[in-house]
């Protein structure tokens, strides 16, 4: 982005909305994902998937942040 001198309107600058509005649910629907394998195991004690337990949860702890910079960010 170039450097910009005193007031900027909105439309001044180019956002690639179209990357933004694929990767936003793609990123919290892994996160969800994730998140209901962790809990399947740790909760409702699904031995099927325990050994994808860690890292389940270490990608949710991972995704998370991507995912909700919008709505930190925006």
């Amino acid at each position: 982005m170039p450097l910009v001198d005193g007031f900027m309107y909105p439309n001044e600058v180019e956002l690639q909305w179209s990357v933004l509005i694929v990767l936003y649910p793609y990123l919290t629907g892994l996160v969800a994902g994730a998140f209901i394998l962790a809990s399947l195991e740790r909760v409702f004690r699904v031995e099927a998937v325990k050994p994808t337990y860690r890292n389940t949860l270490s990608s949710d702890a991972r995704m998370n942040a991507p995912a909700t910079s919008p709505v930190r960010y925006g």
